[in-house]
């Protein structure tokens, strides 16, 4: 809630995922996260069990953590310049609009959202 995560893997690794705001220290915030990497690991394994190539799973969890990290700082960012107060649910509903800006960024490209 408003530093990096870090994130040990079973092999060793340390993923640290960016600061997020001091704003997402709220009651319910930890329930979002973990709804959100539960759905993120649910299609993981979906594709996983089709036989589709799926990616990095610890990977994936890591990006889940720091695209709730940028929900949590867009909603509270919504508040004002300096930030503001937010609940779980304002958080909740940042991930969609964020999510989608993330995946319109081009591959290798500029980032014309300013993630």
């Amino acid at each position: 809630k408003g530093a990096e995560s870090l994130l040990a893997t079973p092999d060793s690794r340390i993923l640290v995922t960016p600061r997020g705001s001091a704003w997402t220290g709220v009651a319910g915030a930890g329930d979002v996260l973990a709804g959100f990497l539960a759905g993120l690991a649910a299609g993981w394994k979906a594709d996983q069990e089709r036989g589709l190539p799926t990616r990095d799973f610890d990977a994936l969890i890591a990006a889940g953590a720091m695209i709730h990290a940028l929900a949590g700082a867009a909603a509270a960012g919504s508040r004002g310049p300096l930030g503001g107060p937010i609940g779980a649910l304002d958080i909740a509903r940042a991930l969609p609009p964020v999510l989608g800006r993330l995946l319109a960024v081009p591959a290798g490209g500029a980032d014309p959202v300013g993630y």
